[in-house]
């Protein structure tokens, strides 16, 4: 079934460009810690709790980088966290750390919990920050590998299969299906594709669940075959 926006009239579904978003990357190598007592000069212990330890690093907050925003660690390739100038889709941890008009809330772009949470300078955080014809403040992932990715408004029915969506949120998908796609086994990334389940599909094929490709960096929508 499909979630479709309740105007009283069919909406004119226009296909949404995802903007080109290069955030930089941290520097793999950082030092193991427990506190800021086993870090360098001017660095900081940033902790990850699920790991009982963290990453030695610039900063853990935006009040610790004058001028810009903090851009999380990334325990998988072990680079520590680092200031950014604040420009749209570099990380932060507060609207305070965003300078681009343009992208001036810090949006939750991935949550895993005792982990990491990444949030980075976007157009909007929620759906409140929207306007009537772009009402939808949908999460676009660019960066798997290194939780990259960017909040922006989008209309109904403008999101393409393999896209990001909230879950929930059938309606800003042009199929009209944002299912499920699991990441390291514990967190739910919504991402258009043809179902959500099997009555989505002609008879006798079976909708094939959402997955994350960590080798090609991107998300594929579920399909039915």
């Amino acid at each position: 079934t499909t979630d479709a926006p309740t105007t009283g009239v069919d909406p004119v579904c226009v296909p949404y460009e995802p903007p080109a978003c290069a955030p930089a990357v941290g520097t793999p190598g950082a030092a193991s810690c427990v506190d800021d007592d086993g870090c360098g000069p001017g660095e900081v212990c940033f902790l990850i709790p699920a790991l009982a330890q963290g990453l030695c690093s610039e900063c853990t907050e935006d009040a610790d980088c004058p001028g810009g925003g903090c851009t999380i660690p990334n325990p998988s390739i072990g680079s520590g966290a680092f200031c950014n100038p604040g420009a749209a889709c570099d990380g932060c941890t507060s609207d305070a750390g965003c300078n681009d008009p343009e992208a001036a809330r810090c949006g939750l772009i991935f949550d895993f919990p005792g982990i990491v949470q990444s949030r980075t300078c976007s157009e909007c955080a929620s759906d409140d920050d929207c306007p009537g014809d772009q009402p939808n403040c949908a999460p676009v992932i660019t960066d798997l590998f290194n939780l990259g990715g960017v909040r922006r408004c989008v209309a109904d029915c403008s999101l393409a299969d393999g896209q990001a969506c909230e879950l929930g949120a059938d309606h800003t998908c042009l199929s009209g299906h944002c299912s499920v796609a699991l990441i390291a086994m514990v967190y739910e990334q919504g991402v258009c594709g043809e179902c959500t389940s099997d009555a989505d599909c002609d008879a006798g094929q079976t909708c094939l669940d959402a997955f994350v490709d960590l080798e090609a960096n991107t998300l594929v929508g579920a399909t039915c075959l």
